[in-house]
């Protein structure tokens, strides 16, 4: 059964232990692509009642970066990519994979295939939405003043 993450809903992404510091904040940063511009609830604390997504690194060829695997909801980086933007662009991608997406060629978007440069842009949000709808969050409750 293929796992897709809907990105309305937190996701918890379990971060292998064995990952290195520089790795940890590659996907920090990939999560914070996805959550600033499609107000995603992408997380590495761990949240109880949130679906969980693990992302591992291991050695693979130079010219494949990453791979979201739908039947175990598992993504893995290839442990010899350098660079921490590169590689949260690669973990963002995964991400969008993890989310239904495929692969685009017509535009320009972190969904092109062997990305390693374009973050997600408003077009993957759109996509986002034909996918899931729209997942607008209420407004905060206003800071209620003090008597």
């Amino acid at each position: 059964m293929e796992v897709t993450f809907d990105p309305c809903q937190p996701l918890v992404v379990d971060v292998a232990p064995e990952a290195s510091e520089e790795e940890l904040a590659s996907i920090e940063d990939a999560l914070d692509m996805w959550n600033e511009i499609a107000d995603t609830r992408l997380t590495t604390r761990d949240l109880e009642f949130a679906e969980r997504v693990s992302v591992g690194f291991d050695e693979a060829a130079p010219l494949f970066y990453g791979v979201y695997l739908p039947d175990d909801g598992e993504i893995l980086i290839n442990e010899v990519m350098s660079g921490r933007h590169r590689r949260a662009v690669v973990v963002a991608h995964e991400i969008g994979h993890a989310f239904g997406m495929w692969h685009v060629e017509e535009r320009t978007s972190v969904m092109n295939p062997g990305n390693t440069s374009v973050e997600p842009v408003q077009e993957d949000i759109a996509y986002l939405e034909e996918l899931w709808g729209s997942c607008v969050r209420a407004p905060a409750a206003p800071d209620t003043p003090t008597p």
